[in-house]
């Protein structure tokens, strides 16, 4: 049986009625379900990523589950708002000299913040506030921008990879820009901790349903 596809103004009038809440639910609920072994293979397809500092995880967090959700044209687009946000916050957090002047904050906003993002890179490259590596990486997030966010030609079938690969480069720029530092024995201890941790609280979840039955 083909599944049927509501427009959001029909699931909004739905949405919006008492009687009708409990079956959208479960509407929801089992169209979820199906979409879960995709969900499971994409967080799989990521090697460890570990959240860098706290200001960031809005960003980084919608991104990764734009990206293990199936969004692939929100996952480049959050990657994208976010490298901007990093290289932005890097310039205005470093110590920056020109002709032995340091910029004060309101001179950096003047010169970096309203500037394009490629200038920006090349500014920050400039000054050393980025290595080679770091700015390809950042220029090939702003490639992205211009191929969905703002394009000249119709979305390609690549956006699947390219949203993997837009993840993948934002978290190589978030730990180099924003180290860190930790030995791979306490990495080690923190992946056995949040694994025990989940296994403790899938438990919980699964005595709560029981008592309930």
């Amino acid at each position: 049986m083909k599944e049927k596809k509501f427009g959001m103004s029909a699931f909004h009038q739905i949405a919006k009625n008492p009687k009708h809440r409990d079956k959208l639910k479960d509407q929801l609920a089992s169209a979820y379900e199906r979409r879960l072994d995709g969900i499971i293979d994409r967080i799989a397809s990521l090697d460890d990523i570990f959240t860098i500092r706290g200001e960031y995880d809005k960003y980084f967090d919608e991104a990764r589950w734009s990206f293990f959700n199936g969004y692939p044209l929100a996952t480049i687009s959050l990657s994208c708002i976010c490298a901007e946000r990093l290289l932005i916050d890097l310039i205005m957090e470093t110590e920056i000299k020109a002709n032995k002047h340091e910029l004060t904050e309101e001179e950096k906003e003047i010169v970096f913040s309203t500037e394009s993002q490629p200038k920006r890179i090349k500014l920050a490259l400039g000054f050393k506030l980025i290595n080679e590596k770091t700015s390809r990486l950042l220029k090939k997030l702003n490639e992205y921008r211009h191929k969905y966010i703002h394009p000249n030609k119709p979305i390609t079938i690549d956006v699947v990879e390219d949203a993997k690969d837009a993840i993948v480069k934002l978290h190589k720029i978030v730990t180099k820009c924003f180290p860190f530092e930790i030995e791979p024995a306490e990495k080690d201890e923190l992946t056995k901790a949040v694994i025990s941790d989940f296994f403790k609280q899938s438990e919980g979840i699964s005595s709560d349903q029981e008592d309930k039955t």
